[in-house]
């Protein structure tokens, strides 16, 4: 009896949906018209930055753990020699990280001084680029004026 209740239901259509089938119908599947103004193709530049919207930190919610109780837990099931390799290896870590550090350092100053000496560089080229277009007219008329002369010499001779 429920079933043939839940078949009386299903078996007629909804307003809604006959003029949804009619309005598919009604036009190509292939085409889609939207009611929407369209959207000019142009380069879309909205000024934000790379750093506008900052990821979260993969390891920001968990709390590092005090390296004292580490080690406390280490020294409990390990053997004395782990715990030599294991002090050998954060001595060379902390070595490895001071050289970095000393590195980056001498990284920034070494690129400081690059950019000092192309600024340095920069304002010489621009200030002989003036001066070598001076020397370049005055040269011209200097040849010129011994053009001149020659061609009178050579004139008077003749």
């Amino acid at each position: 009896m429920a079933s043939s209740d839940q078949n009386a239901w299903f078996s007629e259509r909804p307003a809604l949906f006959s003029s949804l089938d009619a309005f598919m119908a009604s036009g190509p599947s292939n085409t889609f018209s939207s009611r929407l103004p369209p959207i000019p193709e142009q380069e879309w530049d909205l000024q934000w930055e790379e750093n506008m919207f900052p990821l979260p930190e993969p390891y920001e919610g968990f709390e590092k753990a005090p390296t004292a109780a580490v080690e406390s837990a280490a020294h409990e099931s390990a053997p004395p020699q782990t715990h030599e390799e294991l002090a050998k290896l954060q001595d060379e870590v902390r070595q490895l990280r001071q050289d970095i550090s000393e590195l980056h350092d001498m990284f920034c100053k070494r690129l400081d001084s690059m950019e000092t000496s192309i600024g340095v560089a920069q304002r010489y080229v621009n200030n002989l680029v003036p001066w070598s277009m001076e020397v370049h007219k005055k040269y011209s008329k200097l040849l010129a004026v011994a053009m001149k002369q020659e061609k009178r010499a050579t004139d008077g001779a003749v």
